[in-house]
């Protein structure tokens, strides 16, 4: 587990931005997670969604492809969702501090 002590006073310190926080963590998935994928799924055009099952059913043809990873790629990305989930509790922590004062 990774040590993010100094980080997190950094992360605090820069306030709440959800917008930054969104666009930060698509870029980490699309340049740490998606590319680093075994094979290449294009991205479908969006539709509306009311529940889980509509997207045409997106859940069940992901899991209909098998796809696995490598203990490569989760070294590569392990230690990014690591970082994303400290982030996450310190962001939320911003948050109900926030709403609580």
């Amino acid at each position: 587990m990774g040590n993010f002590e100094e980080e997190i006073a950094d992360w605090s310190k820069a306030g709440i931005d959800p917008v930054e926080w969104a666009t930060e963590s698509h870029d980490l998935a699309v340049h740490a997670g998606y590319r680093r994928l075994p094979r290449h799924i294009p991205p479908e055009a969006p539709v509306p969604v009311q529940s889980c099952t509509d997207d045409n059913d997106i859940v069940h043809r992901m899991l209909a492809l098998h796809e696995s990873v490598s203990n490569r790629y989760l070294s590569a990305a392990g230690p990014v969702i690591e970082e994303q989930l400290t982030k996450a509790g310190t962001r939320l922590a911003l948050v109900l501090n926030d709403i609580w004062k």
